[in-house]
């Protein structure tokens, strides 16, 4: 399944001052892992990096967990980024999409 979005995108040209405007048409797709969460594919990259780390247990208190920290409050945040850039750029297109895919990351969490 998709959702056939169309957005019209508006560009200048500053050697000529001229304006153009374009209908595009994209595809939010709704199969596979997006049917799941829309930033599922960032849950395997965070458990990998929490797997990468695991070996040191706890030797420390966070330090060889770091990276996952990092990785996790990096990706949280780009997923709200990338929500808003999508929610400006396709409209009504994304508040659907949003309605049948509710969880942004961790279906059932965020």
């Amino acid at each position: 399944q998709k959702i056939v979005a169309q957005y019209t995108t508006v560009s200048t040209t500053t050697t000529t001052s001229q304006t153009t405007t374009t209908t595009k048409t994209s595809l939010l797709l709704l199969d596979g892992f997006w049917k799941i969460a829309r930033h599922f594919h960032y849950t395997p990259e965070i458990t990998a990096s929490f797997f990468w780390s695991a070996p040191a247990l706890a030797t420390s208190l966070v330090g060889p967990y770091f990276y996952v920290i990092y990785l996790t409050i990096l990706l949280t945040d780009r997923a709200f980024r990338d929500d808003d850039r999508c929610r400006k750029k396709y409209g009504p297109y994304w508040e659907q999409y949003c309605q049948q895919v509710p969880y942004m990351i961790v279906p059932g969490v965020i």
